[in-house]
């Protein structure tokens, strides 16, 4: 842990406006001696997040928050103390007493502050590429694709010609061949260092703090090698706690309210979404999203649409990310897509208007998905099939965390299977995968005894 001066922290909450800062986040109104909003670390309808302006505090009556202005920044933006007392240190002009840092602390700000200073310079190199006579074959790759001049601008986009001039570049300003291995853009082979976004279009991946943090690559030609390529872990990017685009994500929630988040599969489809006018288009790392990723986003709005490929592939990881969403108390709506077709696709050929009218609106709560995403492992065309789907989807169903879901499940499983509603209840109670009874006492039973409940209630009923 760092150890700062105290005075020297209190000189830094003085020097900043608990009111202006928390504002960039949530709509703030007067009411007698506090500012009201509501809060940003859980859902809520009627404010209940006080912040106290004399004495540069906040407390939610609601779920228990409080904390001064480093307090805040730190929770808000999901990144540790001395990230936050560094970033509001920053805005006023303040330096940072880093003689009372320890050691292991001091060396990692002096690393994390050398990659982002690494990562901006890789970032203006390789967008300058872009844009002259060697960064014409991924200038047109990004025109043909319909992206334009400006959206090439808002998102930086790059290119990296090969594998060396990036290189030459950046120790010519003074880093070394270590240096850009520990930033994750540079490798080694046989000793030698080489650009791993060689010959790439290039996307830097920037946080919620405009700070470059990472790349992503993707080939142009089809060749043996990944069509995508990501910056490893540094000391500024670990992919499972970052979300690409969050910073446009911010940009919006500044401007107004944000009502959801469109949570992509890739970075070409966020490009697309923003361009068609969706500027709450964000993508996760991969497919396999984390706690930590969906936290984030609840931070920003309570309800996530997941728009994936419309394939068999983009279906299974749909629903690797749904309860992980669900768990952090986010509501979940899934777009459904044509097979064969991802969200830039779909954005071209029906434009902004039809894609809101046939697919945003049309998406489906999170326990239809999964049971509609079921329906193709069996034959609902015999009754063989009907009954396997059943037991199968009743299981699913039980594992929702009320009864009200539940029942909603049941009845979503008896317009597809015509199974009787009792029957279908009974399915429930006889379960073995995770038993929610509605119709006898919820308890940890083993199989027999749930058995004899459930007799005893048919003998009675």
């Amino acid at each position: 842990m760092a150890s700062i001066d105290k005075d020297w922290l209190d000189k830094l909450i003085s020097s900043h406006n608990i009111i202006t800062v928390i504002s960039r986040y949530i709509p703030l109104v007067r009411k007698g001696h506090n500012y009201w909003g509501r809060c940003p670390f859980h859902h809520e309808k009627t404010p209940s997040f006080a912040v106290d302006e004399d004495r540069q505090f906040y407390h939610c009556f609601g779920c228990g928050e409080s904390g001064n202005i480093i307090n805040f920044v730190q929770k808000i933006e999901n990144t540790d103390f001395m990230d936050s007392v560094r970033r509001l240190a920053d805005e006023v002009k303040l330096e940072i007493p880093s003689y009372r840092l320890n050691d292991e602390t001091k060396d990692l700000k002096e690393r994390r502050d050398k990659v982002l200073k690494l990562n901006r310079l890789a970032a203006v190199f390789y967008h300058k590429n872009l844009l002259t006579d060697v960064g014409k074959p991924a200038y047109h790759y990004l025109i043909k694709r319909g992206i334009t001049d400006q959206a090439i601008k808002r998102f930086a986009l790059g290119y990296s010609p090969d594998f060396n001039q990036l290189i030459n570049y950046l120790l010519k300003q003074g880093y070394t061949e270590d240096d850009m291995v520990m930033a994750g853009l540079c490798g080694r082979n046989d000793g030698r260092c080489y650009d791993v976004f060689g010959t790439r279009l290039i996307i830097p991946i920037i946080n919620n703090f405009n700070e470059v943090i990472g790349f992503g690559g993707r080939r142009l030609v089809s060749t043996d090698f990944a069509k995508y390529r990501n910056t490893s872990a540094t000391p500024v990017f670990d992919k499972s706690k970052t979300i690409y685009a969050i910073n446009e994500l911010k940009k919006a929630k500044q401007k107004e309210k944000i009502e959801y988040v469109i949570l992509c599969e890739g970075y070409m489809d966020v490009i697309a979404m923003h361009m068609a006018g969706y500027n709450t288009a964000v993508a996760s790392m991969g497919t396999s999203l984390t706690s930590q990723q969906a936290k984030i986003l609840h931070r920003y709005a309570p309800l996530v649409y997941i728009c994936y490929d419309g394939d068999a592939a983009g279906q299974k990881a749909t629903l690797r990310g749904l309860d992980i969403l669900e768990e952090n108390g986010l509501e979940i709506k899934v777009i459904v897509l044509p097979e064969g077709l991802d969200p830039d696709d779909v954005i071209k050929a029906e434009g902004a208007e039809g894609f809101k009218k046939k697919y945003l609106e049309k998406a489906l709560p999170l326990m239809r998905y999964k049971l509609e995403v079921l329906k193709k492992d069996f034959d609902l065309n015999s009754q063989d099939g009907k009954s396997k789907y059943a037991v199968k989807a009743v299981a699913e169903a039980s594992r929702q965390k009320d009864y009200v879901s539940i029942e909603a499940a049941l009845k979503i499983i008896q317009s597809i299977t015509g199974f009787t509603f009792e029957s279908l209840k009974a399915q429930l109670n006889m379960s073995v995968e995770g038993v929610r009874p509605i119709l006898v006492e919820e308890k940890k039973d083993n199989l027999q005894s749930k058995a004899i409940k459930y007799l005893l209630w048919a003998i009675i009923n």
